[in-house]
């Protein structure tokens, strides 16, 4: 029997590295991306599973992202550190669209 947790319960690994993305930071895929070294298409293929990431790649994400290869890859939270974990449990995702893209915030002019 496997010691993983049920595939069914976790996020995709699109969904963690977008969470892991803006709880370090990185407002956009693209700022994510430029910090990597690789184009927003590469990060988009990897959240989607449409490219294997490699071993260099991998090691550079979790560095960025603050998380344990195994939390990042298979959503092993027992690889997270206390503090990440309760960050993750805590986050709120930013205000999205119709289209599904972050709402731009505005900020009011008073005169």
């Amino acid at each position: 029997m496997s010691d993983r947790p049920d595939s069914a319960l976790l996020p995709s690994f699109g969904t963690r590295v977008y969470k892991l993305r803006h709880l370090n930071g990185y407002e956009t895929q693209e700022a994510l991306a430029h910090h990597l070294g690789v184009s927003d298409d590469t990060v988009s293929s990897w959240k989607r599973g449409k490219q294997f990431l490699r071993i260099p790649d991998i090691r550079r994400l979790c560095e960025a992202l603050r998380v344990d290869a195994h939390y990042l890859l298979f959503g092993e939270e027992r690889f997270l550190s206390v503090e990440m974990h309760r960050r993750i449990q805590e986050y709120v995702p930013p205000p999205r669209t119709k289209r599904g893209r972050p709402r731009k915030t505005v900020t009011s002019r008073q005169g």
